[in-house]
């Protein structure tokens, strides 16, 4: 068993005897310092989602780094045996911000984005989330009892990850593959691979996950 070590580079190998050998090479990025967060509840009154305010500050390493972050809440559901509630899943809130103009939205409604206007800095990142409660709950959910479905706002988890080069190639090219699904006029867009002699990807992240109280 190898025990990723930050900063360090490593190479996998992988070989066959039809297909010869396949490799790629990542490096392990160091893990975000995550400063200060808060959560206030800001939602419109009768309104049919969550709304809240968001600071995040990183102290954001020399070099250029590149960073992933989702905002999420935990679905429960009503057990019939104790009567209490347990977490089956996490809805993820959409974000809105103008302090990343370089961002593109991205799985679960993530931010991707580098610190190419900020390297080296701290960084204070401050926003909105939108959470749309049961109805961004993943459809299979929907087989269970409507009515056992709760989402829990009194507690947000915020997941930053710190990518290497190529997790960050990969999720970019990836995110824009996403978004031109539908568009027929779109450019053809080649998704990022590192491995040699073969496709996929081989990359590196370290996350920090923060569980921050929402306050009123």
């Amino acid at each position: 068993t190898v025990v990723p070590v930050v900063g360090n580079e490593y190479k996998l190998v992988v070989k066959d005897d039809e297909l010869g050998e396949a490799s790629g090479e990542t490096k392990i990025p160091e893990a975000p310092e995550v400063e200060f967060v808060s959560m206030i509840d800001a939602n419109l009154e009768g309104s049919a989602w969550e709304r809240m305010t968001f600071d995040i500050t990183i102290n954001d390493p020399e070099g250029l780094n590149y960073y992933y972050i989702t905002f999420s809440v935990p679905v429960l559901q009503k057990n019939e045996t104790t009567q209490e509630y347990d977490t089956i899943d996490f809805t993820y809130g959409e974000i809105l911000t103008e302090a990343l103009p370089n961002h593109q939205v991205y799985l679960r409604n993530g931010l991707l984005f580098s610190d190419i206007e900020f390297e080296g800095e701290v960084k204070q990142i401050s926003g909105v989330v939108n959470f749309f409660g049961v109805f961004a709950i993943r459809p299979w959910y929907y087989t269970f009892d409507y009515e056992s479905l709760m989402v829990d706002y009194s507690t947000v988890r915020l997941r930053v990850s710190a990518l290497s080069e190529e997790a960050y190639n990969f999720h970019s090219s990836y995110s824009i593959q996403l978004h031109t699904l539908s568009n027929p006029y779109a450019e053809p867009n080649v998704i990022f691979t590192n491995v040699k002699n073969g496709t996929g990807i081989f990359a590196g992240e370290n996350v920090v996950t923060k569980h921050i109280t929402v306050q009123e």
